[in-house]
């Protein structure tokens, strides 16, 4: 089928409505999926604090992700620059 996923991960408190995970966290990351590339993972600032050390990341510089204030920082994890 030759599909490509984008992949956007972030680090942040969730809320339990039942078996639904919600709050700002999920829609974070989400934000952050929708700038990743065909084939890309992309990583929040927050998350790369906690794992900058175990990942090889390219600095993909500061996005403004859709409903979110400010502007975040992301980073791609695992690219042609930067193998893991």
């Amino acid at each position: 089928m030759d599909l490509e996923c984008r992949t956007g991960l972030h680090l942040g408190l969730v809320e339990l409505r039942g078996e639904q995970v919600s709050g700002l966290a999920v829609h974070t990351t989400a934000r952050v999926m929708a700038e990743a590339e065909p084939g890309e993972i992309l990583i929040s600032d927050a998350l790369h604090a906690v794992v900058a050390e175990d990942l090889a990341v390219v600095d993909r510089g500061q996005h403004e992700l859709n409903g979110l204030p400010g502007e975040w920082q992301l980073f791609a994890v695992g690219t042609a620059e930067s193998p893991t």
